[in-house]
């Protein structure tokens, strides 16, 4: 079952699902999202919907947002990680090296 949302925009609901299709300059866009269920505290919702009508987003919207841009943070946290643990291993093969380089110098001084 189609339902304009607004001009150029329908939406097809599915038991979970939501397809929205909306065209725009030309190009198609098709974005399929799953329906989730938050269980949330009072002040929680307060604040979140105080924050998005400030934004001038719907409470969806900004939650979606919110997520996006946390799951980014940890994505880099996660990338920062790692390239830690990997320059630690970096630095410990490079120290293991110069020790053979010292040693070859001091033979070969002998």
């Amino acid at each position: 079952m189609l339902r304009p949302l607004q001009q150029g925009i329908s939406c097809v609901r599915k038991p979970h699902y939501i397809l929205r299709v909306s065209i725009g300059h030309g190009i198609l866009c098709v974005d399929v999202m799953r329906a989730v269920l938050l269980k949330l505290p009072q002040e929680l919702i307060a604040d979140t919907q105080e924050c998005a009508s400030a934004l001038g987003l719907t409470r969806s919207a900004y939650i979606r947002r919110t997520i996006e841009h946390f799951n980014r943070e940890t994505e880099r946290s996660l990338r920062a990680k790692k390239l830690v643990a990997v320059s630690r291993k970096v630095c410990a093969q490079s120290m293991r090296i110069n020790a053979e380089f010292a040693r070859f110098e001091k033979d070969s001084d002998a």
